[in-house]
């Protein structure tokens, strides 16, 4: 049988086999208990190395015997425990380069060790900054310390970081209410530009349309009708839905009388 087999990553110390029983002098905890040679007998007072991790790290990377001491008062004794061993441990990713997990390699898995310089990251193109990445526990960091690029904008600064000022930036410029359409602004030397294209707002007339591009229509639009001449005076045409309605408020003509006025 085994003990768990490979690490969950694939990697780390070989797979383990447990026996059922322990095999004697041997030095080794054969059926995985952590114990070296329990119930085999020895004579008192001699000493043996011993292992008690995977067999096959015994004595490898970092790994190494221990001793360990018979004990007992009669013709047989029992070992004692494996003292001053050196174990299997996770490995880490250290500037020595040691082989912690004993499986024959260093620093296996690791992106980088401690004490790595740390890796340029970023632009330092236009209003960017480049920032670094560090190396920590075997792996590096984000990029810290950085400023990266955000939306252009008419500042004449390169706030994308592409090398290019203020490229290709156009905006809407006006109105599109009524008779109106957008134009467009382009930037330039960090400012915006005229309004091109569009269709301005002009004066109101009697035509059904939204002349001024104030959201009403024919609007306050009015006319004179009638005359002045004589006794008569001018009257007003107000529009409504795009024509003028009837004259209101005009003198008109009468028939002449022999009263001095112009009737």
């Amino acid at each position: 049988m085994t003990d768990g087999g490979m690490d969950p990553d694939g990697g780390g110390e070989p797979m383990r086999e447990c026996a059922d029983s322990e095999t004697c002098d041997n030095g080794l905890d054969d059926d995985c208990d952590g114990v070296v040679e329990e119930g085999c007998t020895c004579t008192p007072g001699e000493t043996a190395v011993c292992f008690s991790g995977n067999p096959a790290g015994r004595n490898v990377g970092q790994c190494g015997d221990g001793t360990m001491l018979c004990e007992g008062s009669f013709e047989f004794g029992e070992w004692g425990p494996c003292e001053g061993e050196s174990l299997e441990q996770p490995e880490m990713c250290d500037v020595a380069g040691l082989d912690e997990d004993c499986d024959g390699a260093a620093n296996e898995d690791c992106e980088c060790v401690e004490g790595d310089p740390p890796l340029p990251c970023g632009t330092d193109e236009g209003e960017c900054v480049a920032g670094v990445q560090n190396c920590v526990l075997g792996s590096r960091t984000a990029c810290e310390g950085a400023t990266g690029p955000t939306a252009e904008l008419c500042d004449g600064l390169d706030n994308d970081c592409d090398g290019n000022v203020d490229e290709m930036l156009t905006r809407s410029c006006g109105t599109d209410v009524g008779a109106c359409a957008f134009g467009t602004e382009t930037c330039a030397d960090g400012g915006w530009g005229a309004c091109e294209g569009g269709t301005a707002p002009g004066t109101e007339s009697c035509d059904g349309t939204d002349d001024d591009c104030d959201g009403s229509v024919d609007e306050n639009v009015m006319r004179d009708c009638g005359s002045d001449v004589g006794a008569c005076g001018f009257g007003t045409e107000l529009c409504t839905s795009g024509a003028f309605g009837e004259c209101m408020g005009a003198t008109d003509p009468v028939a002449e009388s022999c009263n001095g006025s112009d009737d």
